[in-house]
């Protein structure tokens, strides 16, 4: 079964500094802190992502912790 994992950004318009990062995986897992090291943990070994407007807002902050944690 492919991995997935729902996230989504909470950004502080004036700074751009990310607030917080939500995620839940398809197995129940949840992640929810600002910390990016830990999101490239909690994201390892998941294939694929999803969220609502992550093209145009989610990835712009996280596309590292992304790519860091193998997701192409």
């Amino acid at each position: 079964m492919n991995s997935i994992a729902f996230i989504d950004t909470e950004i502080e318009p004036k700074s751009r500094k990310i607030l917080d990062i939500g995620s839940v995986k398809g197995d129940g897992n949840s992640f929810h802190s600002n910390s990016i090291t830990d999101f490239v943990k909690f994201l390892n070994g998941t294939e694929f992502i999803c969220g609502h407007n992550i093209f145009n807002h989610d990835l712009k902050y996280i596309q590292k912790a992304v790519t860091d944690a193998g997701i192409i």
